[in-house]
C-alpha cells in the first residue's frame, strides 16, 4: 500500500538549487492514472516504496467498477493487456477479473489469461507475474478505461536493455522527448557496438495501433558530415540523407506513456531520473 498524492505538476523545479541544495533526495511517493482507450503501450513510473523496481500485474490498478452496479471504466473480462514476444507477436491477452464475480468462484481478485476466463477457469491468478522497470505493456480498451500505478520516485538513470521488438516506458513522472532518449550508440565511429547507428529505430504507430515511421539516431560523427544535428530523423529521410528535419523535440511522451523499439543484440537506451542530478 502506499499513500498517495497526485505527483504530476508537484513536483519543485528540476534543476533549481533550491531542489539540487535538499540532495539526497527523500523519497517522494505518487500515483500516475493514464487514460488508455484504443490501442496503447503504458509502463510503470514509480518503483515500490520498498525500492524494489519491478512491480507485478498486481500492482496495476483499473477503474474497473467492483460492485457490479455502473459498468463504467475499465471493462470487466473485456478490456485487456496484451503480452508480445520479442518479436513483437501476440503471446496472449489478460483481462480484469473484480471481486464481485472472483466471489462466486471462490477465485482471487485480479488477472487471468483471457482463454481460461472464457471457459471460467479462474484457477490460476498471474498477479504475481513480472512487469520490468522501464519495459511496457500493451493494453487494449474502450472509451472510459484507465490505468494506475503508484509508488515511489526512482531517483536515479534506468538503463534498458533492447533485442528485437520491445516496448519500452517513459518510467520517469515528467514528459520525455525523444532527443532525451540517451543511447549506448557509439559516438565516435570506431567502436560499432550497442545501438547501431540509422538502423536500430523508434517506432511511431497511431492509436491504432498502425505504423506511422521510424526514427533512427544520428550520431556526432556522422551528423558532423552533413552539418547536421545529432540525434533522431525519419528513416526515409535518413536512406537519401535528408538530415534538414530533426526530430529531437518533435516528439514526447508522459510519464508512463510507452513506445516501440526495434534493435538488435547489445543495444540500450537510458532514461535519466525525474530526481538526480545527472
Amino acid at each position: 500500500h502506499c499513500t498517495l498524492l497526485p505527483l504530476l505538476g508537484t513536483l519543485p523545479a528540476i534543476g533549481s538549487p533550491r531542489f539540487l541544495s535538499k540532495l539526497p533526495i527523500p523519497n517522494i511517493v505518487g500515483y500516475n492514472t493514464r487514460a488508455v482507450s484504443g490501442y496503447k503501450f503504458v509502463g510503470a513510473d514509480f518503483i515500490g516504496v520498498d525500492n524494489t523496481e519491478d512491480s507485478t500485474l498486481g500492482d496495476l490498478q483499473t477503474n474497473c467498477d467492483l460492485t457490479g452496479e455502473t459498468g463504467t471504466g475499465w471493462q470487466a473480462l473485456a478490456d485487456s493487456v496484451v503480452q508480445l514476444d520479442e518479436n513483437g507477436t501476440f503471446v496472449r491477452k489478460l483481462v480484469f477479473l473484480p471481486g464481485y464475480i472472483a466471489s462466486e468462484f471462490g477465485a482471487e481478485e485480479g488477472w487471468y489469461d483471457n482463454d481460461a476466463a472464457a471457459v471460467e477457469d479462474f484457477s490460476k491468478c498471474l498477479n504475481d507475474e513480472s512487469i520490468t522497470f522501464g519495459k511496457g505493456i500493451q493494453v487494449s480498451a474502450d472509451e472510459g478505461a484507465e490505468v494506475r500505478f503508484c509508488g515511489q520516485v526512482k531517483n536515479a538513470p534506468t538503463v534498458i536493455d533492447v533485442e528485437g521488438y520491445m516496448i519500452i516506458a517513459n518510467c520517469a513522472p515528467k514528459p520525455l522527448k525523444l532527443g532525451d532518449l540517451q543511447t549506448n550508440c557509439d559516438l565516435t565511429g570506431e567502436l560499432g557496438t550497442g545501438w547501431q547507428a540509422l538502423a536500430d529505430s523508434v517506432v511511431l504507430l497511431d492509436e491504432n495501433g498502425t505504423y506511422v515511421r521510424k526514427l533512427v539516431f544520428l550520431p556526432g560523427y556522422i551528423a558532423s558530415e552533413f552539418g547536421a544535428q545529432e540525434g533522431w530523423y525519419d528513416n526515409d529521410d535518413a536512406a537519401v540523407e535528408d538530415f534538414t528535419s530533426c526530430w529531437n523535440d518533435l516528439v514526447s511522451w508522459e510519464p508512463g506513456e510507452g513506445f516501440q523499439v526495434s534493435a538488435d543484440a547489445g543495444a540500450a537506451i537510458t532514461i535519466k531520473s525525474a530526481l538526480a542530478a545527472e
